[in-house]
């Protein structure tokens, strides 16, 4: 009978490590797909936005010659524009967004904050954008590294 015993308990050990891996192959699974999930819809979302920048103002944000004249549309696109960078970075401060997806839109983030178009009307908007001081530095910040190149 104790043989049986310590079958048992080893068949017994062997199923909770199999569950216990089951369990975190589970979360890693639900956690890449999640983020799968935030990448294509934020991606969406972002090239709406982009879409929706008056003629040509977003395609000509890195030249200071072209900054597109000030109208209803233009201050709107923009705010929409900060209000998603700012969620995003949240989720990625937050940790719910994985460093890897964080890492493809922040390179492309940093060069638009630092556009002399973005840098232009971050001034009027910067205050409504004051109430999340994390995102407020760090848009003053990519702005700062700009002004020093």
């Amino acid at each position: 009978m104790r043989w049986f015993d310590i079958l048992t308990d080893v068949l017994t050990i062997i199923s909770i490590a199999v569950a216990a891996i089951a369990l975190l192959q589970n979360n890693r699974i639900t956690r890449r797909q999640w983020n799968v999930d935030v990448y294509t819809l934020y991606s969406q979302r972002y090239a709406d936005i982009i879409h929706d920048f008056p003629d040509d103002a977003f395609a000509n944000r890195f030249d200071a010659e072209k900054l597109p004249a000030p109208s209803k549309a233009l201050n709107k696109s923009i705010y929409q524009y900060m209000a998603l960078v700012s969620e995003t970075y949240y989720l990625y401060r937050l940790g719910y967004l994985d460093q890897s997806v964080w890492d493809i839109w922040e390179v492309e983030i940093k060069r638009t904050l630092k556009s002399p178009m973005m840098m232009h009307y971050w001034i009027k908007i910067q205050d409504d954008f004051a109430v999340h001081p994390e995102f407020f530095d760090y848009v003053k910040e990519q702005q700062r590294e700009r002004s020093k190149s």
